[in-house]
């Protein structure tokens, strides 16, 4: 009898240890399990510091390339604009206001911006109403879209494709005016140096052509007009003909 009770005793010890032990291999799991949570927080951390890295580092490179391409863009208008004395060369180096001191240099030439062949006399005031109406009317044509669009699926409205098309053309039409005007000013400025209109028409075209449709940040333009900067303006602008070269 004694025998079969030391036998159940060492049964229930035997029991109590096999217990004991899956009771540390849990407490392992657990701790192995949180362990596993907090390399996994930390290589979420890692991996989203590192995107905010790279992040930060491609803004800082894009705004140094933007602000060497402004500088670039503003140097020769500035230099150019002080050949002639205009108190306008210091936006030169304001941005989106450095063709308003490009206007400024060939004040005396008035600008056919719409093929009148004696043009507009104040050539930045031109200039402004023809940007900002290059700039609102295309947005607000692409708002009217879209509230079309909506109307149009809500059956509240009937999208034409007359309309969409009428829409595309005027957008399309104020881009070539104002493309026409940055052209003429570019022209006018080359007129100021050069006499061979097909010289000043030429790299009139081409500058715009290319900095409009091609690499859009007027490296072309720069271009031209740093070949300026060296070269002296002709001395009595008075005595070019201004209206007989408009009407290229």
């Amino acid at each position: 009898m004694k025998k079969i009770f030391d036998s159940l005793m060492e049964l229930l010890d035997a029991i109590d240890s096999i217990l004991q032990s899956v009771s540390n291999i849990t407490s392992i799991g657990a701790d192995v399990a949180e362990t596993t949570g907090n390399i996994k927080d930390v290589t979420v951390l890692l991996v989203f510091g590192c995107a905010v890295l790279i992040l930060l580092v491609i803004a800082i490179v894009a705004l140094i390339f933007l602000l060497a391409v402004h500088i670039f863009n503003a140097l020769p208008i500035f230099l150019v604009a002080k050949k002639f004395d205009r108190k306008t060369a210091l936006l030169a180096w304001v941005p989106f206001m450095s063709r308003f001191a490009l206007c400024d240099i060939p004040r005396e030439m008035p600008l056919s911006v719409l093929w009148i062949k004696k043009g507009f006399k104040n050539r930045m005031v031109v200039y402004l109403f023809f940007s900002i109406i290059h700039l609102f009317v295309p947005i607000i044509i692409v708002l009217g879209l879209i509230v079309i669009a909506i109307l149009s699926v809500a059956g509240l409205w009937a999208l034409s494709p007359e309309l969409v098309i009428a829409l595309l053309l005027v957008g399309i039409c104020l881009d070539l005016i104002f493309l026409r005007c940055k052209y003429l000013v570019l022209r006018d400025v080359l007129y100021c140096f050069y006499e061979s209109k097909s010289l000043n028409f030429t790299l009139a075209l081409i500058a715009t052509i290319v900095d409009s449709w091609v690499i859009h940040i007027g490296l072309a333009q720069a271009v031209v007009l740093f070949a300026l900067v060296k070269k002296q303006p002709l001395l009595v602008q008075q005595d070019l003909d201004y209206y007989d070269y408009h009407e290229v």
